[in-house]
């Protein structure tokens, strides 16, 4: 498994690619009778997890080839919107799926049991395990983070407003959390906004520690953050990345540099 590539596609069909033979799929999986929008591999457990645009999930046996488990998505109640979050911690083994209500399913003897918390109003579009303090963090379009208690599933710290548009001097607009990342040491958590503007917080707390405003970032809907040595790097829908010095100090020095094919 860990020599292949694995691909979920339209036809609901798993194809597993040798990456020296391109010409034809090594093995094909069938199950889904729709499109397969979310795919996992727990190398841990030697598992194909994978999600139809129904929300009906199966669990395959790599070595095998053989289906382990099929969840309906009738057993649990994230109907409406299409999943936009899936995200499994394999120390845990727990898979978390959403959309506006975040899901955990526990692998319990070989089956994966769910635990359903509504944790947000709007479509959640990011989450994060924090290693160091055990958590799972959460955002959403509304621009709320959350932050859980990964094995009690009980909400540690809420903030709101993360980001926002000033209209006036009385009114302001929430703006869609559209990424987010932990720097190196996983105690500052920084987030990224439609109007490409960016956030870093005190994971502690969740003190505001520094902004920097969307006039300043070249970026336009920042997509990806990315924590390394000391820089932060930003990409967006302006297809170019921008590398800001992040050290140890709040301040972001401004833009180090462009990354572009231009």
């Amino acid at each position: 498994a860990h020599r292949s590539i694995v691909t979920g596609s339209n036809d609901g069909v798993i194809r597993f690619w040798d990456p020296f033979v391109t010409e034809r799929a090594a093995a094909i999986l069938r199950g889904h009778n729709s499109s397969v929008t979310h795919l996992v591999v727990d190398n841990r457990e030697n598992h194909i997890i994978r999600i139809d645009k129904g929300k009906n999930i199966i669990i395959w046996d790599v070595q095998t080839l053989k289906t382990i488990q099929r969840i309906s998505h009738t057993i649990f109640d994230l109907s409406g919107q299409d999943l936009t979050i899936c995200y499994l911690n394999p120390t845990q083994q727990r898979l978390i799926i959403g959309n506006r209500k975040l899901l955990s399913l526990s692998h319990i003897n070989e089956s994966y049991i769910h635990h359903e918390r509504t944790s947000h109003i709007y479509s959640i579009t990011k989450i994060l395990y924090n290693p160091l303090f055990d958590v799972i963090i959460s955002c959403d379009e509304g621009s709320t983070i959350n932050i859980w208690n990964i094995r009690t599933g009980e909400k540690i710290m809420h903030i709101l407003n993360a980001h926002v548009t000033q209209f006036d001097e009385y009114n302001e607009h929430a703006v869609e959390i559209t990424t987010m990342c932990l720097d190196e040491s996983k105690r500052r958590l920084i987030t990224g906004a439609h109007d490409s503007s960016l956030a870093l917080w005190n994971f502690n707390n969740g003190h505001n520690l520094y902004r920097v405003n969307s006039n300043e970032i070249h970026v336009k809907e920042i997509t990806t953050l990315l924590h390394e040595n000391e820089r932060l790097f930003v990409a967006g829908w302006s297809r170019r990345i921008q590398v800001f010095h992040f050290g140890k100090s709040v301040v972001i020095r401004q833009g180090l540099y462009e990354i572009s094919n231009e």
